[in-house]
């Protein structure tokens, strides 16, 4: 079976939370006021996540579900939802934090021994310092390249862990960690892919998100307010509005990926057994 692109992924994702729109909206609106209720409302938010992901299935293979009947089947598990989540971030954050830190030292290592044993035998004319200057800079992007594109492999490993979780009935949290990570890996870089367009999809609406805070900023301090405490609650407002509107959509893309996996998986199962 064909895989569908990595593109049309992220477009069918955008698709279907813009059908379903309203629906998402106030599921991620609930599942955000749950967080401010510690361990049951943070279960209450990853399962009110992976809803969404499962109604976006159901969706897609043309079955939908009833909202309310469908939460009631996530909330079974809600510890699974809220422990695989811990568990996924304290890797990705493990994983984060080793890579950057071998990250800076390859970097000071190159640094090192670029200045020492190769900047000597560079000629002095200025086309050569700017050519020598130029690799440089490109060897630390290869650098930072390859250090964030490690850490989106490590994630991408359990991107749809909620998913299955939500989706299929017999699996635990342990089961649902260990087949993300087997399916995602049958899935060769297409999910780097999948997360990075989507990341650049999502990049407009965190740039306004700036520009509306400088402008705030800017407001604040012209009509010399001079109150940080009203500023600080604007901004983490807006924040929670962004990840509002950008939850839903990251979901649907999971559900995406996972019916992609799945209908290739069932594909080639088909074909042998022919």
């Amino acid at each position: 079976m064909q895989l569908i692109n990595p593109g049309n992924i992220v477009t069918g994702g955008l698709q279907i939370y813009r059908s379903r729109f309203k629906s998402y909206f106030i599921i991620s609106l609930i599942a955000h006021i749950w967080l401010i209720i510690p361990l049951l409302g943070w279960a209450k938010f990853f399962a009110n996540s992976a809803l969404i992901s499962r109604l976006t299935f159901k969706e897609i293979t043309e079955n939908p579900e009833p909202w309310q009947s469908t939460q009631k089947q996530v909330n079974r598990k809600l510890i699974g939802f809220l422990l695989s989540a811990f568990i996924v971030t304290v890797v990705v954050y493990i994983s984060f934090n080793f890579l950057f830190v071998f990250a800076v030292i390859a970097g000071i290592m190159l640094s090192q021994f670029l200045y020492s044993s190769v900047y000597p035998y560079v000629p002095k004319s200025d086309l050569a310092q700017i050519l020598a200057l130029l690799t440089y800079v490109l060897l630390i992007v290869f650098l930072i390249i390859a250090f964030i594109t490690m850490v989106i492999t490590i994630y991408s490993r359990f991107f749809i862990t909620e998913v299955i979780l939500a989706i299929e009935e017999n699996v635990n949290m342990w089961g649902a960690l260990k087949k993300s990570d087997k399916l995602i890996r049958s899935y060769g870089f297409r999910p780097q892919l999948i997360i990075t367009i989507a990341s650049l999809v999502c990049f407009p609406i965190l740039l306004l998100y700036q520009i509306i805070l400088g402008l705030l900023n800017f407001g604040i301090t012209y009509f010399k307010l001079n109150d940080s405490d009203l500023f600080l609650i604007l901004a983490i407002g807006l924040l929670v509005l962004v990840n509002i509107l950008v939850l839903p959509f990251w979901q649907t893309i999971k559900a995406m990926m996972y019916f992609d996996i799945q209908n290739r998986r069932e594909g080639l199962s088909l074909l042998i057994r022919r």
